[in-house]
């Protein structure tokens, strides 16, 4: 009996994981989708902006599980985003440094749909802080 060694190619173990991450996060998105519509999260959100509790008010259900969907379609968006362009130019590096799953990103989303303010974390807790995130805010609710 003969054995054949087998090299290991890491290029093309790196990108068969980035192909399973992206069916992954196209169903889990897809998932969302259906959560959102099937609760009425989405026709609660069409009546305008509103905070998580004001959201899950409308909706008629809990705010913590209101949260983390809001949480899980958002990064979803991103993700998706990701892979596009703007008028200002790609949004964010392809292969995100700081591990396997990336670091953390802000997004300030007008009402339109416009991305106005972001911010790429240089460390897992590198987000805004409340303050910062009142100051991008105050020039869209305006």
């Amino acid at each position: 009996m003969t054995t054949t060694e087998t090299v290991f190619d890491g290029a093309k173990a790196e990108a068969f994981g980035g192909h399973i991450m992206s069916i992954l996060k196209g169903s889990l998105l897809g998932s969302m989708v259906d959560i959102g519509h099937r609760t009425g999260l989405f026709a609660a959100a069409a009546e305008g902006w509103a905070t998580s509790e004001q959201l899950a008010a409308r909706a008629r259900l809990c705010e913590r599980y209101v949260r983390e969907w809001l949480g899980a379609v958002i990064a979803g968006q991103a993700a998706m985003l990701r892979n596009h362009s703007t008028k200002r130019g790609a949004l964010g590096p392809v292969k995100p440094t700081g591990g396997r799953l990336g670091l953390p990103a802000d997004f300030l989303i007008a009402p339109d749909g416009r991305i106005t303010a972001l911010k790429y974390g240089r460390h897992a807790y590198d987000q805004w802080t409340v303050d910062e995130l009142l100051d991008h805010a105050r020039p869209v609710s305006a």
